[in-house]
């Protein structure tokens, strides 16, 4: 089954057709803790559930590597219709308290509407939206998180 995916490039929307794998939300990312601890944009896309069908795994992962021992989360936020981006929504959370490479991972649930559930209930729409993903740390300032990638993975079961 062949899923489609829209991908910004260059500030346009672009259309991406893919039978399963990844689609990046962000790659090569490093956040940097400041004095006060901030929640930091590492990029979006605008993702299609709907294209994916009922038979294969969403999930949202990420790789990544925190230099100190200290609460790190990589956020999933729904932007709404790639028409009309509105508020954040916070869809998932990836987080871990240890320092060194991690492989964080959350299976996704595509549904109709899963606003009535939000925040941070692993639900995303059957329709096209803007995903963004964020990253943060409760650390020491000058503390940093290498993001390797954060991704929306389609997999076949």
């Amino acid at each position: 089954m062949a899923t489609t995916a829209l991908r910004q490039d260059a500030g346009e929307y672009k259309q991406i057709g893919l039978p399963e794998g990844r689609h990046t939300l962000a790659q090569n990312y490093t956040y940097t803790q400041d004095v006060v601890p901030v929640e930091k944009v590492a990029g979006q896309i605008v993702f299609d559930a709907s294209k994916v069908g009922t038979d294969l795994i969403i999930k949202f992962s990420a790789s990544v590597t925190p230099s100190a021992v200290a609460t790190t989360e990589v956020r999933l936020y729904d932007r709404g219709a790639s028409a009309t981006p509105a508020a954040s929504n916070l869809v998932a959370t990836l987080s871990t308290a240890t320092s060194g490479l991690e492989i964080l991972s959350e299976t996704l649930t595509a549904v109709v509407d899963p606003s009535a559930g939000w925040p941070d209930n692993n639900q995303i729409y059957t329709a096209a939206r803007i995903y963004e993903v964020r990253v943060y740390m409760s650390s020491s300032s000058g503390d940093t998180v290498y993001v390797g990638q954060a991704a929306i993975e389609v997999e076949i079961p």
